[in-house]
């Protein structure tokens, strides 16, 4: 979806900190859309609101990968292509780890490994946790840094 709106803005955005700006806006977008999807009653969207920021941090990191490979394209250094896959790999690979401490945590606890499940899923949210909280933070003490990647001078 990321890289879907990328495509339509390609020419509006031109340094790495607004392709994580970018990338958060399509993530929570995208989590509103999937929690009314998931919503057969009130009481599930409410116990799926504190994971409502999820996908905007994963699309935070898919947006400063895919921007720094765009910087590094447009600059002619640096690893273009590697910066494109692990846009895609290190979300992808958090969320099927999220995935699989939670989604698949139902079965362990129906077959009554109460231990088993708990420890899954606690690992599952805890990290989670972490990088709800690491990765916008580590984004605006870095927005300089980031801002700085520019791949164009407006009005060229």
């Amino acid at each position: 979806m990321i890289i879907l709106t990328l495509v339509v803005l390609k020419n509006k955005v031109s340094n790495v900190y607004e392709y994580i700006l970018l990338g958060a806006a399509v993530g929570f977008g995208f989590t509103v859309v999937e929690d009314f999807s998931f919503g057969e009653s009130i009481f599930a969207l409410f116990i799926r609101i504190p994971l409502l920021f999820t996908h905007m941090t994963l699309n935070m990191i898919m947006g400063e990968f895919i921007g720094r490979a765009k910087y590094n394209h447009q600059k002619g250094e640096g690893h273009t292509l590697l910066y494109w896959a692990l846009g895609l790999i290190i979300p992808m690979g958090l969320h099927t780890l999220y995935d699989a401490g939670t989604i698949f945590n139902f079965p362990v606890l129906k077959d009554g490994d109460f231990i088993t499940g708990g420890i899954l899923g606690g690992a599952a949210i805890m990290i989670n946790i972490v990088l709800l909280i690491y990765v916008p933070v580590r984004t605006m003490k870095n927005a300089e840094k980031l801002s700085a990647l520019t791949f164009f001078i407006a009005g060229e």
